[in-house]
């Protein structure tokens, strides 16, 4: 649908939303490894240049979805090292920074879905970081 003269906000936001949706959908994709790691991908540029990769692991107790270290090694091969503001960044949008890795834990039966939005915020959001410094 196209903008049209007489549309109010909501109309054009609603538009918008709808179109923003169907360009993601598409793009978001879900994959397993020939090492048997499987990897959601999520349309959002990192500072490589390619999309938000997110790893799932799982164990007998929960799901632990991560950035398999990826958010660090690009802030590190920039000569970009600050620690406590990673973990605070991730801190704040309720996700971990463990052994050099973003990461989210949900228990057996808990809610996938808002802790990977979580963790794609926080990789997300730690990348730009990179590019302000």
């Amino acid at each position: 649908m196209r903008y049209r003269s007489g549309m109010n906000a909501i109309d054009v936001a609603t538009v918008l939303c709808g179109g923003m949706k169907a360009v993601y959908a598409n793009r978001l994709r879900a994959i397993q490894r020939i090492d048997g790691t499987s990897v959601v991908t999520v349309p959002q540029p990192t500072l490589e240049g390619g999309d938000i990769s997110i790893f799932v692991e799982t164990t007998d107790n929960a799901i632990i979805i991560h950035d398999n270290g990826r958010t660090a090694m690009e802030l590190e091969s920039l000569g970009i090292v600050r620690r406590s503001q990673v973990e605070r960044l991730a801190r704040e949008r309720g996700c971990d920074y463990e052994s050099g890795r973003l990461q989210a834990v949900v228990p057996v039966g808990g809610d996938l879905v808002s802790p990977a939005l979580r963790l794609a915020d926080a990789i997300k959001t730690v990348s730009d970081l990179g590019l302000m410094l």
